[in-house]
Formats: structure tokens, C-alpha cells, sequence
């Protein structure tokens, strides 16, 4: 067991072997059958508090107890959408008091973080994983980045060592989940988004995904991609660039990562908005060519 404090949250109706398997994964506890025995000793077992806590690892069992059944650290839920950028996340947690966007944004570069986690890049773009967190207010940035890139890891391992039986590492993984993520609101989508993409990395294909012509690490973009956009100079526009952009565009869900590393099928090069949410995927220019006249014909006034 090593040293250091580890910060988890228990949620509402969790179970005791919920709980322990939680505190054995984090390392607080090295003997899941030894914690659990004495809670049911001691009668702990259904009096486990929900809440945000702090431990460090190395703590007794029983003084682990004595704190898991006190209530735990109130904060604020904080919701994280599939799909934004950390410039959005960063402006979500100033605004809710929990850290200001500034330090957030230099957290998620700092060195020592990516080192530990072993991220590939100069940022954890793409890593802060979008879920529900207690938070508390006033919590030092690079503790919020930490808690976010590890749940990312802990949420999404099953899929990445998939990923990696595959050739891809766990960047490839996360840059494309995060085109995907920007391409395909509906889930049933992301698997056939994934396989073009792959189909034009395989054929040497530029990717010309429109979101990515308009990412900027550090702002928000304020409208909707235009026909300028993809002419923009940016080490990130797939209409410009070959293979991969550099890093991810924004921190795509589990759904857009299943998506990369078991995509569908299929010889589909191309796919086009149908402006409803869905899209047209065709094999040939030709055929995606026509797809578009189809398209904007039916919805021109």
C-alpha cells in the first residue's frame, strides 16, 4: 500500500461490497475480506454515509470505518456534459465556485499529472470525463483534474485494453472518440462515424470532420461551423492536416470511445448531416456528392 490521499465518492445506496470494491481499486484498503468483516463486526455494514471524502491511503480499518460512517464532505453535484471542451468545463466550475477556470485550464497541462496518469500529449483534453461529481467548492484545480482523469481511466479500461489488442494506443483511442463524439449525436451512430473514419485512415484519406476546423484549446467556439472554417489554418483541421489531429477536441463519453474500438463494418467513405440529427453515409464521392443536392434541396424554402 502507498502513501498519499486519495479523494472518492461514495454514492447514495451503495452497498457494502460496492464500497469496499470501490476502496480496494483506489488502494485505500489491500484486504476487501478483512474491511468487510469488520464492518459487519461492528454493524457498519448499512450505516455507510454517502458523500465526498478524503482518505489516506494506509488507514485502519476501523478508523476507515469510524469515517466512512460519519457524514461525508457535503458539495456541490456538478454535471459534465458528453462532448464539451475543458474551456467549457473550466468556465462550469468558476461559475459554481469550485475552482477558478484559469487555474483549471493550467491544471490540465501541468506536467507532474500527465506524467503520473501517463498521458501521451500536453494536455488532458480528452480525459476529463464526462459524468456527475460531488464537488466542493474552493477544491484546489489539479485536485478536480485528478479526480476526473482517473474516474476517465477507471470507467473506460475495459475499452482501451480492447483498443490496444487492436493496434490503437490509448491516444488514437481518445482523439478519434472525441471526432466521433462531435459528429454523432445519437448512439446508434457512432459505431458507423468510427468505421469511416478508420476506412480513411486505412486509405490514406484526409478525415474532413467539420468540428475539428473550429477547436481552439483555449475558447469556446460561439457559432456553428461555416464553409470558411474549413480553410483555417490550425494543426487540428482534418481538412487540412493528414492522419490524426494532435490531441483530442473535446472529452468524448463512453459511447463515442465503445464506438472507436467497435465500430461497424462497413466501406462507407463518406457521411453527410441530414439536419435532423442523423446522417447519410455513402461508399463513392459520387454517391455522397448527390446525398448533399438530395438534402439541402428537401430543406431549402
Amino acid at each position: 500500500m502507498g502513501s498519499g490521499e486519495v479523494q472518492l465518492f461514495i454514492p447514495p445506496g451503495a452497498t457494502l461490497r460496492e464500497v469496499t470494491k470501490l476502496l480496494y481499486e483506489r488502494q485505500v484498503i489491500s484486504s476487501p475480506l478483512y474491511f468487510e468483516l469488520w464492518a459487519r463486526i461492528l454493524g457498519y455494514q448499512r450505516q455507510i454515509k454517502p458523500g465526498h471524502y478524503e482518505i489516506k491511503k494506509g488507514t485502519t480499518p476501523l478508523l476507515l470505518l469510524k469515517t466512512l460512517v460519519s457524514l461525508g464532505l457535503q458539495g456541490e453535484w456538478i454535471t459534465i456534459p458528453e462532448g464539451w471542451q475543458a474551456a467549457q468545463i473550466a468556465q462550469l466550475l468558476e461559475l459554481r465556485g469550485i475552482c477558478k477556470a484559469s487555474d483549471f485550464l493550467l491544471a490540465i497541462r501541468e506536467p507532474r499529472i500527465l506524467n503520473d496518469l501517463k498521458v501521451e500529449g500536453d494536455s488532458l483534453e480528452g480525459y476529463l470525463f464526462p459524468d456527475t461529481y460531488r464537488m466542493l467548492k474552493d477544491t484546489p484545480a489539479h485536485k478536480v483534474v485528478r479526480l476526473m482523469a482517473e474516474n476517465f481511466f477507471r470507467k473506460t479500461q475495459d475499452l482501451l485494453s480492447e483498443g490496444w489488442k487492436k493496434g490503437l494506443s490509448t491516444k488514437d483511442i481518445v482523439v478519434l472518440a472525441s471526432l466521433v463524439e462531435k459528429e454523432a449525436k445519437l448512439p446508434y451512430e457512432r459505431p458507423l462515424v468510427a468505421g469511416v473514419f478508420l476506412n480513411r485512415l486505412k486509405r490514406g484519406m484526409k478525415l474532413q470532420s467539420d468540428p475539428s476546423s473550429v477547436y481552439d484549446p483555449d475558447k469556446i467556439p460561439v457559432r456553428r461551423v461555416e464553409k470558411r472554417d474549413l480553410l483555417r489554418e490550425s494543426q487540428y483541421n482534418t481538412y487540412l492536416i493528414s492522419g490524426l489531429p494532435p490531441g483530442p477536441i473535446c472529452n468524448p463519453g463512453r459511447d463515442s470511445i465503445e464506438g472507436v474500438v467497435r465500430p461497424m463494418e462497413s466501406n462507407y467513405l463518406y457521411f453527410v448531416s441530414k439536419r435532423d440529427g442523423t446522417h447519410h453515409f455513402s461508399e463513392t464521392y459520387g454517391e455522397h456528392l448527390e446525398a448533399i443536392n438530395r438534402i439541402y434541396r428537401q430543406k431549402s424554402p
